[in-house]
């Protein structure tokens, strides 16, 4: 039986229509440097001073009833929560951004990995599909490149950063690791698989 979408808002609409054309997975790029439209509880100063205004932003319950909305049609919604660079974290916490490069988590930074766990454990309880998708791929640091700082190297902040820079070499590229293993525990207590 098919599921009526005439009474649906434009979102739904669109889920209605994946569904007719037998798409099952919406790949949903829900942050991005322009605006942070989710108005997370724990942190509520991201979307306050990050959203393009108070009108465009979705509130918990209103994310999870869309996930909720998607089910029943057979559609997957699996969330990308953009980071080091492009999740615009830094308009409500600029602490624990870069000054260097507008909009990237500074990987030196404990406090980043306490927050980013936080967060996304807040995300866990809305966004509910096994895949959690965290992006990455923004931010670059390669020391062998011949050119920094231009597009054949790709958009390298922490090459930009004197202190990140250091960092980076004497750690090596630990952003992805850590961020992993706070993704690891995040999913480890939750219904979720890795």
């Amino acid at each position: 039986m098919a599921v009526p979408c005439c009474d649906a808002n434009l979102f739904e609409w669109q889920l209605c229509h994946l569904a007719c054309a037998c798409r099952n997975v919406l790949h949903w790029h829900i942050l991005d440097s322009s605006s942070f439209p989710v108005k997370s509880l724990k942190f509520p100063q991201l979307s306050a001073k990050g959203a393009y205004s108070p009108a465009a932003t979705y509130s918990l319950d209103e994310l999870r009833e869309l996930v909720e909305f998607a089910k029943g049609r057979g559609v997957r919604i699996v969330v990308e929560i953009e980071m080091p660079g492009h999740g615009s974290f830094s308009a409500g916490m600029p602490e624990l951004s870069l000054t260097s490069c507008d909009d990237v988590l500074d990987p030196t930074k404990d406090s980043t990995y306490k927050f980013l766990g936080d967060f996304l454990q807040e995300m866990t309880t809305v966004f509910t599909d096994s895949l959690l998708y965290l992006g990455g791929d923004e931010v670059g640091f390669d020391p062998k490149c011949k050119w920094p700082g231009t597009s054949k190297c790709g958009y390298h902040c922490f090459d930009r950063d004197p202190a990140v820079a250091a960092w980076m070499k004497t750690q090596g590229s630990m952003f992805r690791p850590r961020v992993l293993t706070v993704r690891r525990k995040v999913l480890t207590n939750t219904k979720h698989s890795i």
